[in-house]
């Protein structure tokens, strides 16, 4: 069973055909209402800037470097940024820039929900 997610629109891009139709999946098992799904980092930030409400949050690969766009949009638009990464070599570089850093290998299921309730409701950990 889901929970309906109604706090506005999740953008999601990779590169990998795979991770998307992933992403995708769970979204809607998270019971993500509004979301969309992008293979590139100019899609995705050319949909960002043209939102007519602020997103709630954007989750990216890295994009063969990609993320720095994906993050600079995110932040001009006041959007939390999650990068998504099998290379860890970019964790500190991208926590610099106050987004967030998943590795993909501890992604799990019900990622996605969990992070955006982490977001919604930070605690002083």
């Amino acid at each position: 069973m889901t929970t309906e997610k109604n706090d506005g629109k999740v953008l999601f891009v990779d590169d990998e055909s795979v991770m998307r139709d992933l992403l995708s999946r769970e979204a809607q098992q998270s019971g993500i209402l509004d979301f969309e799904v992008f293979e590139d980092a100019a899609s995705a930030v050319a949909r960002l800037q043209g939102l007519d409400e602020a997103a709630t949050a954007i989750f990216s690969d890295g994009l063969n470097g990609g993320w720095r766009e994906v993050i600079a949009a995110a932040k001009e638009a006041q959007v939390p940024a999650i990068i998504l990464s099998g290379d860890t070599r970019i964790q500190q570089e991208v926590e610099q820039t106050g987004a967030i850093f998943l590795s993909k290998s501890k992604v799990n299921l019900g990622f996605v929900a969990t992070t955006l309730d982490q977001l919604q409701h930070p605690t002083d950990a």
